[in-house]
């Protein structure tokens, strides 16, 4: 079985997850490979490891897969795109495909390699909109054939104030 649909966690007993009350865990990401891709998983500070679905999001950790990553095949590939490096969230002002539109882009936004699923960036503006900011990274890259070719990225938003140990001091802060 693999990393993204172990059975490591539980699901959030809230209905709306943004809604949580903040609990007092501390979060670290740990390096992690399968046969289906490597990254990095999230696991309590007891060493308990987290499904990528059930994250705490009322602590500041949400994690999401990047959608349209096939019409980005060079920047898909590309070293700024490996686990564990910043990304930026890019609403899109005039998309006319989808409203809510966020773009998932390099550091620097000189590449874009996807978007948000559209089921999460609605919900992702309006947190926007309220001031809400993360620091978001490439946590998981999903590889296939003999020369292990990246076929998909998941990242992982940290809201301010999120407990993780990681370092993310230097990364931006999205939206960008």
């Amino acid at each position: 079985m693999g990393i993204l649909n172990s059975p490591f966690g539980k699901k959030p007993a809230c209905s709306d997850p943004s809604r949580q009350p903040p609990s007092q865990v501390e979060y670290r990401l740990e390096p992690y490979d399968s046969e289906e891709g490597s990254g990095f998983v999230v696991q309590t500070s007891d060493g308990v490891r987290l499904q990528w679905r059930s994250l705490p999001v009322g602590d500041g950790l949400q994690s999401l897969s990047v959608v349209g990553t096939q019409y980005h095949p060079t920047p898909l590939q590309d070293a700024a795109f490996d686990p564990g490096q910043p990304v930026c969230l890019v609403p899109e002002r005039d998309s006319p495909h989808d409203p809510n539109s966020i773009g998932v882009w390099d550091r620097d936004r000189s590449m874009q390699v996807g978007y948000v699923p559209a089921a999460d960036a609605g919900r992702l503006r309006r947190e926007f909109q309220k001031g809400r900011k993360y620091r978001c990274m490439v946590v998981w890259e999903t590889t296939a054939g003999a020369d292990g070719e990246r076929i998909g990225l998941r990242i992982l938003l940290v809201a301010e104030g999120a407990k993780l140990d990681f370092g993310l001091d230097g990364f931006p802060w999205s939206p960008a």
